[in-house]
């Protein structure tokens, strides 16, 4: 799906049938596409359950939104000291989330 970008004014009354204008606002808009730069997790795995992530893809995710390193045994810890888990063994994002700010709230 484009993304709409602010872009310049229409040279010619023919080009103003390319661009839009936002519904709450006047400013023109037209579509700009937005390509991959990197990958967006290391490994095989093309697409993220949320619902039943693997230790790996955890720590690859917290990693990029912390902006540093987390490691698969910080994760792997928190499983073995009782983090929420699926009969597979994988972590639910939303509801591990809750169980770490439970566990911050503990003052460990």
């Amino acid at each position: 799906m484009p993304v709409l970008a602010p872009c310049g004014r229409p040279k010619h009354a023919a080009d103003h049938a390319k661009h839009a204008i936002l519904p709450h606002s006047r400013q023109r808009v037209c579509a700009v596409a937005i390509l991959p730069t990197e990958p967006a997790m290391e490994g095989d795995n093309k697409e993220l359950n949320p619902n039943a992530m693997t230790a790996e893809q955890t720590a690859a995710l917290f990693s990029q939104l912390r902006r540093r390193k987390v490691s698969v045994v910080e994760i792997e810890t928190d499983i073995e000291a009782g983090a929420p888990t699926n009969t597979a063994g994988r972590l639910n994002l939303l509801t591990y989330t809750a169980w770490m700010l439970k566990e911050a709230g503990r003052g460990e």
